[in-house]
């Protein structure tokens, strides 16, 4: 199938999205890399093993977005859990930089160009950069937001879906843990502290979408529902959704509430996806010149 000719620049980046039973959702994700003002080398979708009925939807979202991403679909022939999918991903990329994301998730359209503008040209150590991130509910309602900043052990309140990291970094430490059943994002971005260079854009530009729904990781609501673990998790939700973050800039939490409903709710396809905010982000290049001159 030919290309779209959108002339829009790339990046060398690898996104990894382990997709299982959850063909309804992954359109989030695709949507939001086929909106990015800077496009991806490629996009590695991993299908754990899902039922046939799931696994041909997932393929024929696959097929709709390859017109304009560089998209490939990796089918697992058994279900392996979230971190053995990642790790095939990993291995597959062919990108410098990886970027993860759950296949409910997604980011906000200059996501990958401020993160990989803030990433300097020449490094004495591998990159890990991050950005700070909405929680939002199924209907794409946001609950709060949390700035990305340089701490310490460098990946406190990071989230799976914000961050880039160097293939070669992944890969030194053998990916993701495949026997940790529980935080295993956590236990890897942990073994990676040590060897990276941490870099920080705090503002809001990944979407974490918090609902009851399955996700490939959360293994603990499942095996052990009644668990302090799981309880201490409910908790700490309850008090997200309580209590926002207070340095949120109002205007900028508007904009981006009707990005995030857009990517959430359009029913139109990838191409006119892009279309669309590709047209708004030259047109508020061209305002930001104009108002420069002033």
């Amino acid at each position: 199938m030919a290309k779209t000719d959108f002339p829009s620049p790339r990046c060398n980046v690898s996104v990894i999205i382990p997709v299982y039973n959850r063909a309804k959702l992954l359109g989030w994700p695709l949507a939001s890399i086929a909106a990015q003002t800077l496009l991806p080398h490629e996009v590695i979708v991993i299908d754990d093993h899902s039922s046939p009925q799931e696994a041909a939807k997932i393929r024929e979202l696959v097929n709709k977005f390859a017109p304009l991403l560089n998209i490939k679909l990796i089918v697992a022939e058994r279900n392996g859990g979230v971190s053995a999918a990642r790790n095939r991903g990993i291995r597959a990329a062919c990108g410098q930089h990886l970027a993860m994301l759950d296949s409910d998730d997604f980011w906000l359209p200059h996501y990958l160009e401020r993160l990989m503008c803030a990433i300097p040209y020449k490094n004495d150590r591998p990159v890990f950069a991050a950005s700070g991130l909405y929680r939002v509910d199924e209907r794409g309602a946001i609950l709060s937001s949390k700035y990305c900043k340089l701490v310490h052990d460098g990946v406190h309140n990071l989230a799976n879906g914000t961050i880039i990291i160097e293939a070669a970094a992944a890969r030194t430490i053998n990916g993701y843990d495949e026997s940790v059943l529980i935080g295993e994002d956590w236990d890897f971005l942990k073994r990676l502290v040590g060897r990276v260079q941490f870099i920080a854009v705090p503002e809001p530009l990944s979407v974490y979408v918090q609902h009851r729904g399955d996700r490939l990781s959360q293994h603990s609501s499942k095996l052990w529902p009644s668990s302090p673990l799981a309880r201490l998790r409910a908790a700490v939700s309850a008090l997200r959704r309580k209590h926002s973050d207070r340095r949120r800039d109002p205007a900028q939490w508007d904009r981006d509430q009707k990005v995030i409903l857009s990517i959430m709710q359009s029913k139109i396809g990838p191409v006119e996806i892009h279309r669309e905010f590709m047209m708004a982000a030259k047109l508020l290049s061209v305002l930001s010149a104009c108002v420069g001159t002033l």
